[in-house]
């Protein structure tokens, strides 16, 4: 499964074609799908996370 993740990932930063700001909020919502999603231990509201890592 990741190796999908990575590779939807790696296509949409070549579509941003160096738009750091970009490519920036697409690592972090990477780390975040992969968090939620590949975690062992699952969270019971998938929006804490995302509250964690983006309001901080």
């Amino acid at each position: 499964m990741l190796g999908i993740v990575e590779d939807e990932c790696e296509r949409l930063r070549v579509a941003l074609c160096g738009d750091e700001a970009a490519v920036k909020q697409l690592e972090s919502a990477q780390q975040l799908f992969e968090r939620v999603s590949l975690d062992d231990d699952f969270v019971d509201f998938l929006t804490l996370p995302a509250y964690e890592q983006y309001v901080d």
